[in-house]
């Protein structure tokens, strides 16, 4: 059975990054996998007497959002079929228009009929945040972030953030097609950081990959006094990693997610593709 990888195209108000067009499709070849592409334009719906006359020019403006929506979308749509074509990938295309408030709930229903979610990083509103959020806590499935910073390059090298928590084991799962593609895995763990992250953890875990036939190694750190999300981001830089995958960490308070601090690192200063999985 062939992986589908959704790829959701944000239109509003600031779109997806170019630089998930190449990206998405870069994995897609790599994995042999199918792309989505899933393009979400805004329906902003009002009541006529909502503004009782006093601003005239409201409805116009509703309009213009709108159709700049759309026309992201489309010019998205476009471009990712384009390079899906070029590249020889499957690509099926959707279009859905949904509330600005029910965006982030919308593409995260999507996404658990997908094998991954791939998400263009490098949104600093917040309604991007809320659907990279809810992409975490809510689909179930696994989300690859491609920060526009740093374009997808080689994948041959993977790097697994593991300190032996239920977070870690999921997303080492959900990362199996990326495992078995590559050519190294490196395990890094932080070993004063949890106490679950020790070396006798880190290397149980390669001596697992070995017996499921993906060759790796143990790469221990030393938290210090560098964040755990720069510290992990580093690490793998540094080991010529092209992926680092880790688990997600969060819950929910007051219907807003709060996110733990590794997870909360990344995401704010991303610095090559993460596979998160919750």
């Amino acid at each position: 059975m062939r992986l589908q990888l959704l790829v959701p195209l944000l239109t509003h108000p600031d779109p997806t990054p170019d630089s998930v067009v190449a990206g998405a499709v870069a994995v897609a070849r790599h994995l042999g996998a199918d792309l989505v592409s899933h393009a979400v334009d805004i329906d902003i719906h009002l009541p006529p007497s909502a503004f009782g006359g006093l601003f005239l020019d409201v409805p116009k403006m509703i309009a213009d959002a709108e159709a700049t929506s759309r026309a992201a979308g489309d010019r998205l749509q476009a471009a990712l079929a384009d390079a899906a074509e070029a590249a020889g990938v499957a690509l099926i295309r959707e279009e859905v228009a949904l509330r600005p408030e029910a965006v982030a709930s919308g593409v995260a229903r999507r996404a658990r009929l997908a094998d991954l979610a791939i998400l263009g990083w490098g949104l600093s509103t917040v309604e991007g945040r809320e659907v990279a959020e809810g992409l975490i806590f809510e689909a179930g499935r696994p989300v690859l972030f491609l920060p526009s910073v740093a374009a997808v390059g080689a994948l041959g090298c993977v790097a697994v953030a593991w300190d032996g928590s239920r977070a870690a084991a999921r997303a080492l799962a959900d990362a199996r097609p990326f495992l078995e593609q590559a050519d190294e895995v490196v395990v890094v763990t932080v070993a004063d950081d949890k106490p679950g992250a020790t070396v006798e953890t880190g290397s149980a875990l390669v001596r697992h990959l070995a017996a499921a036939g993906v060759a790796a190694r143990l790469d221990v750190a030393a938290a210090g006094e560098m964040p755990i999300g720069e510290l992990l981001q580093v690490r793998a830089l540094a080991l010529g990693a092209g992926l680092l995958v880790m688990g997600g960490y969060g819950h929910s308070r007051l219907r807003e997610f709060v996110l733990g601090g590794a997870t909360r690192g990344v995401v704010d200063d991303m610095r090559l593709p993460v596979l998160l999985s919750h």
